[in-house]
């Protein structure tokens, strides 16, 4: 952002014009929220208007693009927008039912069961590679992991 003074300011006293010899910048960190956003995939269709479309077996011949794969059949969820649960839900603690409430107050209602359904399709999606990783992981003489705990549920002291 360019923050510059007045054009009637850029006269020196003697009556000339000042001309610019440098700038002083300063830095800030700004925070732009996640935007969530409809993604519309058009897939046109195809038909032949001399023949009408109608082949030898007289049924109406319409071509139209496959789907693009997902990884998570039939879901109205973009691969971004899985990625982005998965990371908050598993590598920064954030439940899927605090996520749905976020999701929520901006406007965007989703529940948390559709967001637990689909993490479970994608992890058995990724499962193969995620055994890949492990063999390779064995494979080594030593292994460095992180085991701290992580509360789930806080447990009541009542008896």
């Amino acid at each position: 952002m360019l923050h510059d003074i007045p054009e009637s300011e850029k006269i020196c006293f003697c009556g000339h014009e000042l001309t610019r010899i440098g700038e002083e910048k300063s830095e800030k960190l700004d925070i732009i929220p996640a935007k969530v956003q409809v993604e519309v995939h058009v897939r046109p269709k195809y038909a032949c208007r001399h023949c009408e479309g109608i082949s030898d077996e007289t049924l109406p011949v319409v071509k139209i693009a496959p789907v693009p794969s997902q990884i998570a059949e039939k879901s109205m969820l973009s691969s971004g927008f899985l990625a982005y649960t998965i990371t908050q839900k598993f590598a920064d603690a954030l439940p899927f039912y605090r996520q749905a409430g976020i999701f929520q107050r901006s406007g965007v209602d989703i529940s948390r069961t559709t967001l637990s359904n689909t993490a479970i399709q994608v992890f058995e999606k990724l499962s193969p590679m995620m055994e890949d990783v492990r063999r390779e992981l064995f494979k080594s003489k030593y292994l460095q992991i992180d085991e701290t705990v992580l509360q789930v549920f806080k447990r009541s002291r009542k008896i």
